[in-house]
């Protein structure tokens, strides 16, 4: 199958699309390489490097944390920016096609009519950019997204990766798409099919991390879709692995602050040294977003002794919020 000229086909293509050059700051993993698929609790508190301090005695909660170290208020995550809102019109020259255009409005619509969608957006730029209107941008959308609900619709990988692509060609040439409840529902599917696949075929889940992020920070992007992602790769790496998707979910979603992958991948990222990134997102999750849901696990694991990086980070939580001193 082929749209906008560029034939989508393999699942590899995700995987060469992004490389193997990530950076390793999105991982934070003392051995990046040596996990895939067994994300068990377990597992993942053994990840956390604590061993460099002795666990804190229990106790007092003030106790526990008289030594912790004094670490500033974690900042909030910004948040994503909303989607562009359709134009009703491009009053500009810029791609507008030279000479007579190829499809009228009339050609489309009879081309909608068929469902002939693939072929509609392979041709509705053939429309100038200063005669698109309400219609135009109606007609874009729900092409748009019967394309990729199609597509999704397809038990194979090769088709994850096919609708993956495709949406994400749609957005970034129409990206007031996001603005559509439906176009970006259907979007949100095939990232989390496409992301599925893409640790499925990968080693060591780097360069599927990278898009991944990407894909979640594309404004009007749903917090659901961050938190369906999360889970993903809380499933598929380290779980302090999924702190930034867990941290965009619950930015404007509470609800997500009660997902069991939450909370296991901000109590793990607690247990990371307390300058790495997944450590300072977690301490925002738990100090902002979700305190009143993991402020019992916090409290929990300091007076049951752990001490080390989560006992900085946990510490930190707590004096912020005035629980501790």
């Amino acid at each position: 199958m082929s749209t906008f000229g560029l034939r989508i086909s393999l699942p590899l293509l995700l995987l060469a699309s992004v490389g193997c050059g990530g950076s390793e700051k999105a991982i934070e993993s003392p051995d990046p390489h040596a996990k895939k698929g067994q994300a068990t609790a377990e597992a993942t508190a053994g990840a956390t490097a604590e061993a460099a301090t002795e666990p804190a005695a229990s106790g007092d909660l003030n106790t526990v944390c008289a030594e912790a170290a004094a670490l500033d208020p974690a900042p909030r995550l910004a948040p994503v920016p909303p989607a562009v809102k359709p134009s009703g019109g491009v009053d500009s020259k810029a791609g507008r096609n030279k000479g007579k255009d190829k499809y009228s409005m009339a050609d489309l619509k009879a081309l909608e009519k068929k469902s002939q969608h693939v072929e509609l957006l392979g041709h509705i730029d053939d429309i100038a950019p200063a005669k698109r209107g309400k219609a135009w941008d109606a007609m874009l959308e729900r092409a748009a997204t019967a394309t990729v609900t199609q597509m999704v619709a397809s038990p194979s990988d090769s088709k994850a990766f096919e609708a993956f692509f495709l949406a994400e060609q749609l957005v970034t040439k129409y990206p007031q798409l996001m603005s559509s409840t439906g176009f970006s529902e259907k979007r949100g599917e095939a990232g989390a099919a496409a992301f599925n696949a893409c640790f499925k075929s990968s080693y060591s889940g780097q360069e599927c991390l990278t898009k991944a992020l990407e894909f979640v920070n594309v404004p009007g992007t749903d917090p659901k879709v961050a938190l369906q992602i999360g889970k993903t790769v809380r499933l598929n790496q380290f779980a302090y692995v999924a702190v930034p998707f867990f941290r965009a979910a619950s930015l404007t979603d509470k609800s997500a602050c009660a997902d069991k992958d939450l909370v296991m991948a901000t109590m793990a990222g607690l247990g990371l040294p307390t300058d790495y990134a997944n450590a300072v997102g977690a301490r925002d999750i738990a100090e902002n977003a979700c305190f009143a849901e993991l402020q019992s696990q916090i409290t929990k694991a300091l007076e049951d002794g752990k001490g080390g990086y989560l006992r900085d980070n946990a510490c930190a939580v707590l004096r912020h919020k005035g629980v501790v001193q």
